[in-house]
């Protein structure tokens, strides 16, 4: 399950479990904001979206949870 919190302002949440969801995993995507960061040993002024995760440990442990989360940090880590 994924929450957009980032159109309402929001730049991070917490995500709480409900019991009667039966979803493994839940997303709370923040507002986008400008951070300097280094890159290749440079600073620069990129955009970056805070992302929340809550998972479920009756269903999934950490290990299942890294499974889970890995395509997209690739993803959003290399869109091409």
């Amino acid at each position: 399950m994924i929450t957009s919190i980032g159109g309402l302002g929001f730049e991070h949440a917490l995500v709480p479990l409900v019991p009667y969801s039966g979803c493994t995993m839940l997303m709370a995507l923040g507002k986008i904001r400008e951070k300097a960061v280094v890159v290749n040993g440079k600073i620069e002024i990129i955009p970056m979206m805070p992302i929340g995760a809550t998972i479920d440990h009756r269903y999934a442990d950490g290990y299942t949870g890294k499974k889970m989360l890995k395509p997209l940090v690739d993803y959003l880590e290399n869109p091409v």
